[in-house]
């Protein structure tokens, strides 16, 4: 996890309108809070942990976001989730969708995508973590 959201912001963040400066100590700063500050579970949650929470009614308090192409979430998706693409997932509306209070569960198809999402929420202030093997991990335990 880590290692994916130092790529993540070499890759994706530093290029996009970033200068040297005041901005780069800025992005540097959320990284480091957000590296060092990352638990040993690294902000990743079961699926028998998620299909408990809905299960026995205590999902409410999360938001369960699937950051998949249309296609993929038309053809299933956990219930409840709302579908937020990954590549439109920094834009100022679907920010909104999120509320800073609740916990977001990040969904994708195998969780790396979601990974990268985590980071990126987690450094703009969100609570999130990312669901394990993504819906590769949520369709191996539905089909227990």
């Amino acid at each position: 996890m880590r290692y994916v959201a130092l790529i993540m912001i070499e890759v994706i963040i530093l290029p996009f309108g970033c200068v040297h400066g005041e901005a780069d100590q800025g992005i540097q700063r959320a990284a480091h809070v957000f590296l060092s500050t990352t638990p040993d579970d690294q902000r990743i949650v079961t699926g028998l942990w998620l299909m408990h929470k809905i299960d026995s009614g205590m999902a409410n308090g999360l938001v369960i976001v699937d950051s998949r192409t249309e296609a993929e979430y038309a053809c299933g998706h956990i219930p409840g989730a709302i579908h937020i693409p990954f590549k439109a997932a920094a834009e100022e509306e679907n920010l909104a969708r999120l509320p800073k209070g609740r916990l977001i569960v990040l969904v994708c198809k195998s969780g790396h995508t979601a990974s990268m999402l985590n980071a990126i929420l987690n450094m703009l202030g969100y609570q999130a973590v990312t669901l394990k093997d993504g819906m590769k991990g949520w369709g191996e335990v539905k089909s227990k």
